[in-house]
């Protein structure tokens, strides 16, 4: 089973779209989703205290915050991908749409490490190829999650599913910017 894991790992670099088909062919529940973020957040975890210098203790009100923050993105990319999708005729059933995202959450992981180089070498200015490196991190990740989506659907092409992620990532943002800047006070610098 180990190694039928693994493999699909592999197979989601390889050819992501019949990694979908592979998992959701177990017929995964939700509860094997959770498991999925779960191990999601304790791997990402992992990696970031490892990069980190394995610093004090974690702070368990920021591990909880964490968890929490990921299970509403998890929730709210669910509900976009299974809403979108559905608008532009997908057939995807929303379990299915959860089981890929988690799934794609898991896969990913296997770029962590590289990923969080790429992050520090952004935070800390030294730039340089590791930003070209999480660079491409990313993009794998888009294509990734645009073929799994597309899987699900059962849309004939990846490039749409792409851009419709793109855009929405940008209408997204933008409607956090301006709630956070409906928080903030109009006296304070932002530093």
């Amino acid at each position: 089973m180990f190694a039928a894991f693994i493999a699909n790992i592999f197979q989601a670099y390889r050819d992501p779209r019949a990694s979908a088909r592979a998992m959701l062919s177990r017929r995964p529940t939700m509860v094997d989703a959770m498991a999925m973020l779960a191990l999601t957040f304790a791997i990402s975890e992992f990696f970031g205290r490892v990069m980190a210098g394995f610093p004090a203790s974690p702070n368990l009100f920021g591990l909880v915050a964490g968890l929490f923050l990921l299970l509403a993105a998890f929730g709210i990319m669910t509900m976009l991908a299974y809403t979108i999708g559905a608008k532009f005729g997908g057939k995807g059933s929303l379990r299915d749409i959860a089981v890929v995202l988690a799934w794609h959450g898991l896969a990913t992981q296997a770029m962590g490490p590289v990923t969080y180089l790429g992050l520090d070498a952004l935070r800390t200015g030294t730039g340089g190829p590791m930003v070209l490196v999480l660079l491409v991190s990313l993009g794998v990740s888009l294509w990734m999650f645009a073929a799994f989506i597309a899987e699900v659907h059962r849309f004939a092409r990846v490039g749409p599913v792409i851009g419709v992620t793109l855009g929405a990532t940008v209408v997204v943002m933008l409607l956090v910017s301006v709630l956070v800047a409906g928080f903030m006070d109009p006296g304070v610098a932002v530093q």
